[in-house]
């Protein structure tokens, strides 16, 4: 069975217990002090960090990492201006296990740093980016290119975005696997539209504030695949639907989300 933390210990309340044998840190206002404290406890099994860790320095985060670094499988962090690419790629090389990824607001990371994450982490089915200023639509095609099985990939693009350079999504080489897809931001698109397709294991699409037609969406069901479009303006709201109803396709709406299910699996 696996150790206890002190109840009378300064980082008590930062810890939950994922199961008999192991903890989460999730204390939104974790401290410097409380996470050096919980990298000296070794005995301590630490699957996940849930905290956003906003606040902690680099310094700090490099040591809890390492202390916990084989133990670690879900890494959260976000709105931290002292992480950048580079120690960013450093944290994922120190977790050779990670399953689940999820970083947003780090305005520093490149998309070649996200590369080097992603290829640090072997392990990983999970990841999500979100609002990252410097990454851009290429470093999703460049994931995509990779050799991997992802059971979740969400990339949130809202934001100020760099314009995609290199082959069209036509010509797009996708090699990856991925379970469910999530993709967010106006640049997102029709062009967009044939690299999905193309994406192997595929059962499920959200795509949220995109530019994506009635007509998209139609061609992604007509894949097997499940589709939801969140936050669709009122202006194109009635538009869908009268595309979704013309093309004889069946769809559920729930305020400014449609969900369109052709034969694929209603969930994961």
């Amino acid at each position: 069975m696996g150790v206890s933390p002190a109840t009378s210990s300064n980082y008590s309340s930062s810890l939950s217990a994922l199961n008999s044998e192991s903890w989460a840190l999730k204390d939104a206002k974790v401290t410097d002090e409380v996470l050096e404290s919980l990298a000296g406890r070794t005995d301590l099994v630490i699957r996940a960090v849930d905290a956003p860790l906003s606040t902690i320095s680099a310094k700090t985060l490099k040591l809890f990492v390492k202390a916990h670094d084989s133990n670690l499988e879900r890494f959260n962090l976000q709105n931290n201006n002292e992480i950048d690419g580079a120690t960013l790629v450093d944290l994922a090389k120190m977790m050779p296990h990670l399953k689940t990824l999820s970083f947003q607001y780090l305005h520093q990371v490149t998309d070649e740093d996200l590369l080097k994450v992603v290829n640090a982490c072997q392990d990983l089915e999970t990841l999500r980016i979100c609002q990252n200023s410097r990454i851009s639509k290429e470093a999703f095609y460049q994931i995509l290119n990779l050799d991997r099985n992802f059971l979740k990939l969400s990339v949130d693009l809202a934001g100020r975005q760099k314009k995609t350079s290199g082959a069209s999504g036509a010509d797009r080489e996708v090699r990856a696997q991925v379970e469910a897809l999530r993709l967010s931001g106006l640049s997102f698109g029709s062009s967009d539209i044939d690299p999905i397709l193309k994406i192997k294991g595929l059962r499920n699409v959200e795509l949220a504030l995109t530019s994506v037609t009635a007509e998209d969406v139609a061609r992604i069901s007509e894949g097997q695949l499940g589709v939801t479009v969140q936050d669709i303006s009122p202006k194109k709201l009635s538009g869908f639907e009268k595309g979704f109803i013309e093309r004889g396709l069946s769809y559920t709406r729930s305020g400014r989300n449609i969900r369109v299910v052709q034969g694929a699996s209603e969930g994961l």
